[in-house]
């Protein structure tokens, strides 16, 4: 006799409870897979080896941001796959007064080998956001560019990054014996001339409830209702993006949808408080309701 299956809950804490570390291609496109699956809930690198280099990113407090950083080069499940294919370290999103700057993140060596390796890694994701971001969210104007971590007594190769500069990628190297803090360089556009300049950071800005939100309750299934129903084309055709994620607060949810056409947010909840949140944080990184963003409650 088969065994009967047991039913599994679709509330949104028990969904996130069941969550793995896994990337699922089958229902979600590689935005979602990096979104859901590959954002980390705290801003911190290890050292990857005895000796190596490390970092972490810390928010100024006092800044209106939104600062996202993802791990792409997964060993058992990354998020770039290909026979021979290159694939950087981390990447960083930082969003203030409507700027959205992304920082790719590549921890080095000291040869000059693995500073080439490391450009190459570096622009392989750099090309590949770029194709993702004109099928799925055209509206959204990111630039790009580069740090590479690299140890105090290493050689920079000055034609190799200045040669880059010239075709438009700015790939900054950055030397630091110690655990560096990159925030500083994550949140602008930086120049070649720049060196790092270590910071004691003394007090630590708590993450808003929109970072919160994106960082620890993505669910890596979409929840069946209405607002997904009237976003089917966008959540079944692999063009734009649409997850789930659970709420702090018992049953409540939202949803966030991106496509060419802009930006919407579905919220269910059984007041308005966390609709008036999120309208006010999102307001407060320079996008305009309406213009940049609509929210809508889900019944």
């Amino acid at each position: 006799m088969a065994k009967k299956r047991t039913k599994q809950s679709k509330n949104p804490a028990d969904i996130l409870g069941r969550k793995k570390n896994k990337l699922d291609w089958e229902n979600f496109n590689f935005l979602e897979n990096l979104f859901v699956f590959c954002l980390l809930n705290e801003r911190n690198a290890p050292r990857e080896s005895e000796g190596s280099v490390q970092f972490r990113i810390n928010p100024k407090p006092g800044r209106d941001c939104i600062c996202l950083m993802f791990h792409i080069d997964r060993q058992k499940d990354p998020l770039i796959t290909g026979q021979g294919i290159k694939r950087p370290d981390y990447m960083v999103l930082f969003v203030e007064n409507d700027h959205w700057i992304c920082t790719i993140i590549e921890m080095k060596g000291g040869s000059e080998r693995g500073f080439k390796h490391g450009v190459a890694q570096v622009k392989v994701l750099r090309d590949r956001m770029r194709e993702e971001l004109k099928v799925s969210a055209a509206k959204v104007k990111i630039k790009f560019q580069a740090i590479m971590l690299i140890p105090a007594v290493s050689q920079i190769p000055r034609k190799i990054i200045e040669r880059e500069e010239r075709q438009g990628l700015v790939i900054l190297p950055l030397q630091y014996d110690h655990k560096a803090d990159l925030f500083n360089y994550v949140s602008k556009l930086n120049k070649l001339a720049e060196r790092y300049i270590h910071e004691k950071t003394k007090l630590t800005r708590e993450n808003s409830t929109v970072e919160n939100v994106l960082m620890n309750y993505a669910l890596q299934e979409r929840i069946n209702d209405k607002f997904l129903s009237a976003n089917k084309a966008i959540a079944n055709n692999g063009e734009g993006i649409y997850m789930n994620y659970a709420l702090p607060n018992k049953e409540d949810y939202a949803a966030l949808v991106i496509d060419n056409n802009g930006m919407k947010i579905g919220v269910k909840e059984s007041g308005d408080n966390f609709i008036n949140i999120i309208e006010s944080e999102v307001t407060k990184l320079g996008l305009k309701s309406g213009q940049h963003f609509g929210i809508e409650k889900i019944d």
